[in-house]
């Protein structure tokens, strides 16, 4: 899963052409949370969304938690599954993530992020905003890599450069398939302090490794 973020990205490298219309009003910062507004890019643009989709039937906010959703399961769960066969896939920059892992008497944040320190892209889908619901998002996940496992089951779906093009434009048929011959993204763990375990706390001090 994903329940927390970095989204402090400096240096866009190859993604600045897709993430060039950074959206106002979005939050960036070193510990985003779900229900935050935060930068999303579709083919369209940049968007200011709210992460925790809000489904195109739902009367009421916040009833169910869907801020992730399962890549596995999105043709069919009823959450997800008007944004996928409409097409309405997003990217979702960041520097990183973090998860946490129970050692001993403390739940030991890590903070995970690419091997290359270049931006990461995380998949998502969205719904427009109407009514008084505003737009809104939710970050697919997939099975954590190998050497992550241990950390956490699941990771968040990134999508490189080279795909971003097709993640977006690619009809809903046959794409997961497709997904699956997509190289994953080399990434590294550490762990970091638990300070971040306030929803409160920020800074850059947050993503820095610490001596275990």
């Amino acid at each position: 899963m994903c329940g927390r973020f970095a989204n402090h990205i400096q240096q866009m490298r190859e993604w600045a052409d897709l993430f060039a219309d950074w959206p106002e009003g979005a939050y960036v910062g070193f510990n985003v949370a779900p229900t935050m507004i935060i930068p999303v890019f579709t083919p369209q643009g940049g968007h200011a969304m709210r992460w925790g989709l809000i489904p195109v039937w739902a009367k009421e906010i916040g009833k169910f938690s869907t801020y992730n959703a399962r890549l596995e399961s999105v043709t069919d769960k009823p959450a997800y599954r008007h944004a996928w066969r409409a097409g309405q896939r997003c990217l979702v920059p960041i520097l990183g993530y973090y998860e946490w892992r129970r050692e001993g008497k403390i739940k030991q944040p890590y903070f995970i992020r690419a091997e290359s320190g270049s931006p990461l892209a995380m998949a998502g889908l969205w719904e427009p905003g109407r009514d008084e619901f505003p737009a809104s998002c939710t970050v697919l996940t997939t099975e954590a890599l190998p050497e992550l496992a241990d950390i956490h089951p699941r990771m968040p779906v990134f999508i490189s450069r080279a795909h971003a093009e097709q993640w977006y434009q690619a009809p809903p048929q046959g794409l997961l398939n497709q997904m699956q011959t997509w190289e994953p993204e080399p990434l590294v763990a550490y762990p970091v302090s638990t300070a971040v375990n306030s929803g409160k706390a920020e800074g850059r001090e947050l993503i820095e490794p610490i001596e275990r």
